[in-house]
């Protein structure tokens, strides 16, 4: 029987494969094969009858119809391996770094009273707890997102066990870093409220003589930079000048993202810039200053150090600010709105574009003898100042109009989207730092406060600094006393005199009557403004007793007109009033000549504005007080605050075993003592549903 006739295309099969056998055959025989079973073959598609050829696999179908069939060969084809791809720059995960343990690498550390010096290799760190000064001695480390060299300034760390421990990364071998004791004063906030814990900075746990420990357990929570924002990060630093607005809802970390990405701006951008501008927009929860106020911030990168601390720890002196009164801006969005645009036209007009380091540095307070020398106008280069707005996370209703609003009002070039927002626009949207990887392995913290206690800890934190620091100047660093505050010396303010702008009172929530305005005003949480406009003037005679505080109410109603914004310059507490001598006593961070450096340069006398804000309910104790509300005191409880029956003293309340003998049948209820319930569920659920309407 003749054999069948080949057709042409298997002819063509039979000549391609010869001529690829051949070409193949010298590189074949010098490249050592593995050896296979004799069952087993190499070649996609061997020379066998179709009856006997295997089942084509499910994904040659997807192959054009004119690609080439595989030739049938007689030798073996040797299968190539996949291009490999570029080589890419290594980037340390969490996974490869290693942590030094004190007891177990004993060998690396070195101590004595006050200091701890380690060394270490390329990605090799240590978790911090306590208060400290991070100082590189050689190589470079990264922490909080900065990245720190020798040439650096030193960074103070302040750890609570109640925020994220820091993380300390060497990016070079053979790194020294030396972490030195602090006492910034911070560390005894648990003497006056016990919302951080009795021991807040973990002092008990601390090293021998020192004022910090290093973690050993790394499930512990740590700030680190999550891997998902380590490129955006990365591009933002690198654009020119950018301007970056966040945006997300509560808890999904932008205040962190914000931080981070403030530190690696300002120390490992490939053009650190000489000044880096912050816009912090959440009233609640503002990342550098007290509650109630918006605030502008501007960082001079060669003169200050970057800080590793909670917000309720990180207050300094803003560049412009403006107070609204309130924790939210839901009672009265129009002034929100124009703060907010108030604070944007000064960045744009003063400080975004400058020739020279001296511009900035006359906004920022900087005395005239440590400003920087003003070049010649051959060596003057225009520079452009980045901005970071950190957004409020109220993303609903009202809330999230605001955000379109003042998005609106920046332009920013860059918006930076955490978690899920119902807006578009977002040059990168980034996971919440739960949803990363950092955040998942972290796990919960072993206690975490809210937002209420986080304002409680601000405002206390707040007034009893003894320094506020202020932008542009290298020496001037926080520090804290935490005597109570009814045991501190006041400041002694002549109201005719150094109130000339007088006393304005922002309606929220209720009006006060004219007759209980210094009533109202006693023990009030005040801002300290400069007048917008200078009053108008008056009768050169000696104001007398009688005419004094009207005069005052009368000159602050141009404090809080809807048309005026008055600068704020911080915050103060009225602690008591002189109402026969005219006289305020003002507990405030500020220094006295800070302000009336201030009231010198712009030409405007000072005044006071009060709105919602209220003195949290641990500052009104004394120590006594405080320890019989803690129950440290085993003996009977004090009959005097501050020097005044407890029963008589105003605004508070005692439970009955704090008012020691027969006081408990002579206590009446001190007016305003229940504490205040708002409602605001009244119609949201019509509200909500596009309803609207009225009340």
């Amino acid at each position: 029987m003749s054999a069948p006739r080949r057709s042409a295309l298997a002819v063509r099969r039979e000549k391609a494969a010869a001529a690829a056998a051949a070409a193949a055959a010298p590189t074949v025989a010098a490249t050592a094969t593995p050896s296979m079973p004799a069952s087993s073959s190499t070649t996609p598609w061997p020379d066998a009858a179709p009856s006997s050829r295997p089942k084509p696999k499910r994904a040659r179908a997807s192959k054009s119809r004119n690609s080439p069939a595989p030739p049938p060969s007689a030798a073996p084809a040797t299968t190539l391996p996949p291009p490999m791809p570029p080589a890419q720059p290594e980037v340390p995960t969490e996974r490869q770094l290693r942590y030094l343990h004190v007891q177990h690498d004993a060998a690396q550390f070195q101590w004595n009273d006050t200091s701890l010096t380690c060394t270490l290799q390329s990605h090799e760190g240590v978790v911090l707890r306590g208060v400290c000064t991070l100082h590189v001695v050689r190589g470079s480390v990264r922490a909080a997102g900065a990245v720190l060299t020798s040439a650096s300034l030193p960074m103070p760390v302040w750890a609570p066990d109640v925020a994220p421990a820091v993380d300390v990364v060497a990016l070079a071998d053979d790194t020294c870093l030396r972490i030195e004791n602090a006492a910034p004063g911070i560390e005894q906030i648990g003497r006056v409220c016990p919302l951080a814990g009795a021991d807040p900075f973990a002092q008990l746990h601390a090293l021998p003589r020192l004022t910090f420990h290093l973690v050993s357990d790394l499930t512990e929570p740590a700030l680190r930079t999550p891997m998902e924002w380590r490129d955006t990060m990365t591009q933002l630093c690198e654009a020119a000048s950018p301007i970056v607005l966040l945006r997300g809802t509560k808890n999904t970390g932008k205040s962190t993202f914000a931080r981070l990405l403030l530190h690696t701006l300002a120390t490992a951008s490939s053009q650190v810039p000489r000044f880096v501008a912050w816009l912090d927009m959440d009233i609640g929860q503002p990342e550098f200053g007290p509650p109630g106020m918006l605030s502008l911030h501007v960082w001079d990168t060669q003169r200050e150090a970057c800080v590793a601390a909670p917000a309720w720890c990180s207050a300094r002196v803003p560049v412009r600010a403006h107070y609204l009164g309130d924790v939210s801006p839901r009672d009265d969005p129009a002034h929100y709105v124009a703060a907010v645009a108030d604070l944007v036209e000064f960045f744009r007009t003063e400080l975004q574009y400058t020739t020279h380091a001296s511009q900035v540095q006359t906004h920022l307070g900087v005395p005239p003898t440590l400003c920087d020398p003003t070049p010649t106008a051959r060596s003057r280069q225009e520079q452009r100042m980045p901005l970071l707005i950190n957004t409020h996370g109220w993303l609903k209703g009202l809330g999230l109009d605001l955000v379109q609003q003042v998005t609106a009002l920046v332009q920013p070039s860059h918006i930076v989207d955490l978690g899920d927002v119902p807006l578009h626009g977002a040059y990168a949207t980034l996971p919440a730092y739960a949803d990363t990887a950092e955040g998942r392995a972290a796990g919960p913290s072993r206690r975490r406060i809210n937002a209420a206690e986080a304002r409680t800890l601000s405002l206390l934190s707040y007034l009893h600094m003894t320094q506020l620091p202020r932008p542009g100047i290298a020496m001037s660093v926080a520090a804290w006393d935490f005597t109570p505050l009814v045991a501190s010396p006041p400041w002694i303010v002549d109201v005719h005199e150094g109130l000339a702008a007088g006393i304005g009172c922002l309606e929220r929530r209720a009006s006060v009557d004219p007759p209980l305005r210094l009533l109202a005003l006693n023990g009030a949480m005040v801002a300290i403004v400069q007048a917008p406009a200078m009053p108008m003037e008056e009768s050169t005679t000696a104001a007398t007793p009688s005419d004094v505080w009207p005069t005052a109410w009368q000159r602050g109603a141009a404090l809080v007109a809807p048309s005026s914004l008055a600068p704020a310059y911080g915050l103060a507490l009225v602690r008591s009033l002189d109402r026969e001598k005219g006289h305020v006593h003002l507990l405030t961070p500020l220094s006295g000549t800070y302000l009336a450096d201030r009231m010198q340069v712009h030409g405007m006398p000072l005044g006071l504005v009060q709105g919602a804000m209220e003195l949290p309910f641990w500052g009104a104790l004394d120590a006594d007080a405080y320890a019989d509300v803690m129950q440290y005191r085993r003996d009977a409880p004090a009959a005097r605050l501050a020097g005044v029956l407890r029963q008589h003293v105003p605004y508070l309340q005692w439970p009955a075993d704090l008012v020691p003998g027969d006081a408990v049948s002579l206590h009446t209820e001190p007016l305003g003592a229940r504490p205040r319930k708002v409602r605001r569920n009244l119609m949201r659920r019509r509200y909500n549903a596009g309803g609207g309407g009225g009340a």
